[in-house]
């Protein structure tokens, strides 16, 4: 029931729910043909954890920067993204830069372009800079 893959086995019970060895899992119908070799789903798998090189720097700054705005946090999170999709796409052969692992870049550039627009967006909520102060105050 179980094939072998790079980098680990698959192993399929009754709901059709593949897990790689690690926490990766892809849903798939039982029915349902596979088309795409099975190394193509743990890229697409890899691919969908390195968009937590988005995520990642909106939560850090949204819970130790006073200055974080939504204006921000929505900038870093499209301009993540794509980078995220754009890096993964990159041919190596052309940088070998472009053969790093895409949170690395992704994480980046969210983290600098969520910065600037905050920075640059004068509107801050005066309730969520009081709530910030709030739980910053608060003793563990």
């Amino acid at each position: 029931m179980g094939g072998k893959i790079p980098g680990g086995h698959f192993l399929r019970d009754r709901r059709g729910v593949h897990r790689q060895c690690g926490d990766h899992c892809v849903l798939r119908h039982p029915g349902q043909p596979q088309k795409e070799p099975r190394w193509e789903i743990c890229t697409q798998v890899r691919m969908v954890w390195a968009s937590g090189g988005t995520f990642g720097p909106l939560i850090l700054l949204a819970l130790y920067w006073k200055k974080t705005t939504a204006k921000g946090a929505v900038a870093g999170l499209i301009a993540g993204g794509i980078t995220d999709v754009v890096w993964h796409f990159l041919p190596s052969t052309l940088c070998p830069i472009f053969g790093l692992y895409e949170i690395l870049p992704a994480f980046i550039v969210c983290l600098v372009v969520a910065v600037i627009v905050s920075l640059c967006d004068k509107e801050k909520d005066p309730e969520m800079l009081k709530e910030f102060d709030t739980y910053k105050a608060m003793k563990d």
